[in-house]
């Protein structure tokens, strides 16, 4: 069994300004979504509009397992009380013996500001590694129609081993 895990440490979607609540302290402005993945438990994201993915389908492995319990949180080193949310996928190298995590989010952005802090992994955290895998990031809306003009995308796909007709470690962006 070889071992996969992505590291969400920080994720601000949609932020174009910050202002002070009733103590003074720096807050998204409201009508903008912020989260920080400072949570105990799996089922406190879904309060924030997060799903965390068991059905099969597209994108994934045909006949792979989506893992729901592969999405976790860890302390962060060096930052006491803060956790990330970490994503752990598992394969026997055979499609039934797959399992892949994926979080989504219910609403629809379009324009804004986005940040994220994701560390992506090189080598497997158990067992051999070599898989061409894809470790991403995204936004993406859902296209309606041919020249949707409320389609909206942005990809981070890193593939650790190659792929794609790529040798070496590689990280594509799209837009």
């Amino acid at each position: 069994m070889k071992t996969y895990a992505t590291r969400f440490a920080l994720a601000l979607c949609a932020v174009v300004g910050f202002g002070a609540d009733s103590a003074g302290q720096t807050r998204p402005a409201p009508g903008y979504m912020f989260d920080d993945f400072s949570y105990a438990h799996r089922r406190e994201l879904a309060r924030n509009g997060w799903i965390v993915r068991a059905a099969p389908g597209w994108p994934g492995i045909p006949g792979a397992t989506w893992w729901p319990e592969g999405v976790t949180f860890i302390p962060v080193e060096g930052a006491p009380g803060t956790r990330a949310l970490r994503m752990t996928s598992r394969t026997d190298g055979t499609a039934a013996g797959t399992r892949q995590t994926q979080v989504c989010h219910q609403r629809k952005y379009l324009e804004g500001t986005y940040a994220a802090r994701v560390r992506f992994t090189d080598a497997p955290v158990e067992g051999p590694g070599g898989d061409q895998l894809v470790e991403s990031f995204y936004t993406i809306s859902p296209l309606k129609a041919p020249w949707d003009m409320d389609y909206s995308e942005l990809d981070f796909e890193y593939l650790p081993n190659g792929g794609w007709g790529i040798a070496e470690p590689t990280l594509y962006a799209t837009t």
